[in-house]
């Protein structure tokens, strides 16, 4: 099964009477989202994609992007992206078709850490990144990374 971890874009700065679960992407992350749901587009055009994302606001607003550039209907929030559950995430993978690739849209630190869990490799999260990692749902830990890509990278492969 591939899963896509995806980071959400540039958010708004925490105001004094917002909530952190309440900000919103602005005009820069928008433009950052769009970019990398072009990237995504290239990669998984015409497969089947099922996207579960975080429910805070700039997380759900960066899952739609990519959702509509890749016309997915299949949009979940998932309380685990959110409240940091692995648990919870690993036994909702085992519910997927290993033929849907999944794309998670997440925060930081949870993507490292669930990453760092399921392929014993470290890797960083810049806003708007994301990475693709191959595993077998009945042994989550002996996943396999197979990419990793960022705005800047996209800009420059797809010219934009």
């Amino acid at each position: 099964m591939e899963i896509v971890f995806v980071r959400h874009s540039n958010a708004e700065t925490i105001g004094i009477e917002q909530k952190d679960f309440d900000r919103k992407l602005t005009p820069k992350g928008i433009k950052k989202a769009k970019k990398i749901a072009k990237g995504l587009k290239k990669i998984f055009n015409n497969e089947t994609v099922e996207i579960w994302t975080s429910p805070a606001q700039r997380a759900f607003q960066t899952s739609k992007i990519i959702a509509e550039a890749l016309k997915c209907e299949n949009l979940k929030e998932m309380d685990s992206l959110w409240e940091s559950d692995f648990i919870k995430f690993l036994h909702d993978i085992k519910n997927i078709n290993e033929n849907v690739k999944l794309i998670c849209v997440g925060h930081q630190p949870t993507l490292t850490d669930w990453v760092k869990s399921l392929t014993g490799s470290i890797v960083p999260f810049k806003k708007c990144s994301c990475l693709s990692i191959t595993i077998d749902p009945t042994n989550p830990h002996s996943g396999t990374l197979n990419w990793l890509f960022d705005v800047k990278f996209i800009e420059k492969i797809l010219d934009i």
